[in-house]
């Protein structure tokens, strides 16, 4: 998966996470599903929220393996582009979700 820009990047995790029975609505409502035009600021907003960081949480332990924009924003080389703050916000919740993930997967 090479993702090149930002909104490819939200495209796929909103086709995969609806592949998973997840319909990320905070995501898809904030960013408007890839189109807001300050998708930098839109993105950056949803990483450092708390309240959307609860929903990512909850919707980890119900479905499992979803894709976060934090993990692809760690995987892109420069991070889309977003300022360093944002890219070390994404950094540790993407470190934090992986951890729940293994969590609530040795539940099961």
């Amino acid at each position: 998966m090479s993702l090149q820009t930002l909104k490819q990047a939200i495209k796929e995790v909103i086709k995969q996470n609806e592949s998973k029975g997840y319909h990320p609505e905070i995501f898809i409502f904030q960013t408007k599903k890839g189109e807001a035009f300050d998708l930098n600021y839109k993105v950056g907003n949803f990483v450092t929220s708390q309240t959307a960081i609860d929903a990512v949480l909850k919707a980890i332990k119900k479905y499992g393996d979803i894709l976060t924009i934090e993990d692809l924003i760690v995987k892109n080389e420069n991070g889309f582009g977003l300022p360093q703050k944002i890219i070390d916000k994404a950094k540790q919740n993407a470190e934090g979700f992986e951890w729940k993930r293994e969590f609530f997967n040795n539940q099961k």
